[in-house]
């Protein structure tokens, strides 16, 4: 089991029309594999609060668990 690590959040940009949710930036567009350019502000990759945290710790809470892999490494979009 993967640990939970709160303090750390979520990179969003947007690029193909999508938003994309990532723990890093990569290089290329997970959609397309275009060089990920940021011709506008709006484009550009900005650091969101990590959503996920222990909801077992939680006093109220909803939890999700996919069908494959895991919501903690790599992008959210591409699974």
């Amino acid at each position: 089991m993967q640990s939970l690590d709160s303090e750390k959040g979520l990179i969003k940009f947007s690029h193909c029309k999508k938003d994309i949710f990532c723990s890093y930036v990569p290089q290329l567009c997970p959609v397309c594999g275009q060089s990920l350019n940021y011709r506008r502000l709006e484009d550009a990759p900005v650091s969101i609060p990590s959503p996920f945290v222990n909801g077992h710790r939680q006093k109220c809470s909803f939890l999700l668990k996919p069908t494959t892999g895991t919501f903690l490494s790599g992008c959210l979009f591409c699974r």
